[in-house]
């Protein structure tokens, strides 16, 4: 099973997380795990995740799982925003997710994204999703 090729930056106030390789449940769930490890150890809580370059699109029951292990295992700290390919976005994993508690968009565009992760930081934005359609 290809793994996924994980890269990690520093931006100004969060961190940008990107990735690459297949989209299969045990890739999303390690993704996961390497975001809340990143988020503790550098102590920033706003993730910007590219997954446009993740090949294929994970099914409804890997959705729903990863939606509640965000929910489940992040801090509450945590904000993130997901950018994907428009072929892969049906917010479902961000419905679980924001259902349980987890402060999660997902985005079609990068514009949007950080407009919703930034400005949450500062507060001038609230409200629903920015997806590019």
């Amino acid at each position: 099973m290809q793994e996924f090729e994980i890269t990690v930056t520093q931006a100004d106030g969060f961190l940008r997380m990107t990735i690459r390789g297949a989209g299969t449940r045990n890739n999303l769930l390690r993704t996961l795990e390497r975001i809340i490890a990143e988020t503790q150890s550098q102590d920033t809580w706003r993730v910007l995740l590219d997954a446009t370059a993740a090949k294929g699109i994970p099914g409804a029951f890997d959705k729903f799982e990863i939606g509640v292990q965000l929910a489940r295992a992040a801090d509450r700290r945590l904000r993130l925003a997901v950018v994907a390919r428009f072929e892969a976005v049906d917010h479902f994993f961000e419905t679980v997710a924001r259902n349980r508690g987890g402060a999660v968009r997902v985005f079609t565009d990068e514009a949007g994204a950080l407009h919703w992760l930034l400005g949450a930081a500062t507060g001038t934005q609230s409200g629903g999703a920015v997806d590019g359609s």
